[in-house]
């Protein structure tokens, strides 16, 4: 009996070693494969950081270089306050841009341009202008300056820079002595002023085909000695709008010349007074340009006929002018093949570039 016994509780013994080492091995498999998923969960945990942490870096410089390559940078045209609106319609007043703020623009339409620009604590806000607040012009011949010419902020204020010799400067508008430019700064370009006494002298006159002739345009539109411009390009001081052409007067009736060659695009004979706008469009292929005159008493023209510079197409009138005391010939220089002239009165927009060099390398003088 206490042999049975003996051996049964050998063979217990011996079942429970066998049990425990079981239960060791499979406490150590399952410590291991924790450790194991633990490790990995981590590693994975790892990589998951780092590859935000990359995206994030990128995602934090690509919109810097993007920015910085097409950077351009303007204050307002006015001094005083300037309201900005959180949308394009520009019906939600947003806030307020002041006459020391510059601004970053980031979109420019006829209409309105997106910009950024400073507020407190020095951060930044982006809405709504008018373009008209920071423009004169959404686009212009562009030369290439002959000299290192000083720039402005706005008309009459503080040097904003200079623009060197040999940059190419895109001639916006001229009003009241000051031209209106964009030009290349490092890693973008800035829209500012130069007197227009420079901007004649050193950056359009430098873009010149030829040399300038001493012939007037005046003349040249007139052949008479008393021809004289009435109103220059851009040159409205009480009527509202920009003025996308030049005025001439002689007299009424007075005859009027083509001043260049090419091919009527339009005729529209008018009537006088307000409401009867008379337009002959002529199309110069060699500049790809169309030299418009209004309110003329066209002579008979069609659609596709040729015409000679110096050929007579009109007489000095008042179609589409109130009173036959504003008789005058309105010329007007578009780009590419048009049969309408810009819209001058009321619109705050000029979409016409300045067009002395045009007339300078046709052989005269804007004067």
């Amino acid at each position: 009996m206490m042999w049975v016994m003996s051996v049964c509780a050998g063979r217990f013994h011996t079942m429970r070693q066998t049990a425990n080492t079981g239960l060791r091995s499979r406490k150590s498999f399952f410590r291991r494969k924790k450790m194991k998923n633990t490790f990995s969960v981590k590693n994975t945990g790892k990589r998951i950081i780092t590859a935000a942490l990359v995206f994030a870096l990128i995602a934090m410089l690509l919109p810097a270089v993007s920015s910085a390559a097409t950077s351009r940078k303007c204050y307002t045209i006015s001094s005083g306050n300037t309201p900005v609106y959180r949308n394009s319609g520009l019906t939600a007043r947003y806030g307020t841009i002041y006459g020391s703020d510059e601004l970053r623009v980031l979109d420019v339409t006829r209409t309105y341009s997106k910009v950024t620009y400073p507020i407190s604590g020095g951060r930044t806000k982006t809405g709504y202008v008018r373009t008209s607040a920071i423009l004169w012009g959404t686009g212009g011949n562009t030369y290439t300056s002959s000299a290192q010419i000083t720039t402005y902020k706005r008309p009459g204020g503080a040097s904003y820079g200079y623009v060197s010799r040999g940059d190419k400067v895109m001639v916006l508008g001229s009003k009241n002595g000051y031209t209106q430019i964009k030009y290349p700064i490092k890693n973008g370009y800035k829209y500012g002023f130069v007197t227009t006494t420079n901007a004649n002298r050193y950056i359009i006159k430098s873009g010149n085909s030829g040399s300038v002739s001493n012939t007037r345009l005046s003349y040249g539109l007139y052949k008479n000695s008393s021809a004289r411009i009435s109103c220059g390009f851009d040159g409205y001081t009480t009527t509202s709008g920009r003025h996308e052409g030049i005025d001439f007067v002689c007299y009424n009736g007075a005859p009027v010349y083509s001043l260049t060659s090419g091919k009527v695009v339009r005729v529209a004979y008018g009537r006088n007074g307000s409401q009867g706008l008379s337009t002959i469009a002529i199309y110069d292929s060699s500049a790809n340009k169309t030299v418009i005159y209004l309110h003329t008493n066209p002579v008979s023209l069609r659609a596709g006929q040729s015409i000679a510079k110096g050929q007579k197409i009109a007489t000095q009138g008042w179609r589409g002018i109130s009173s036959s005391s504003g008789s005058h010939t309105h010329v007007e220089v578009r780009s590419g093949r048009q049969g309408y002239a810009a819209k001058s009165v009321g619109d705050p927009v000029l979409n016409n570039a300045n067009p002395a060099s045009y007339w300078n390398a046709k052989g005269y003088r804007v004067q």
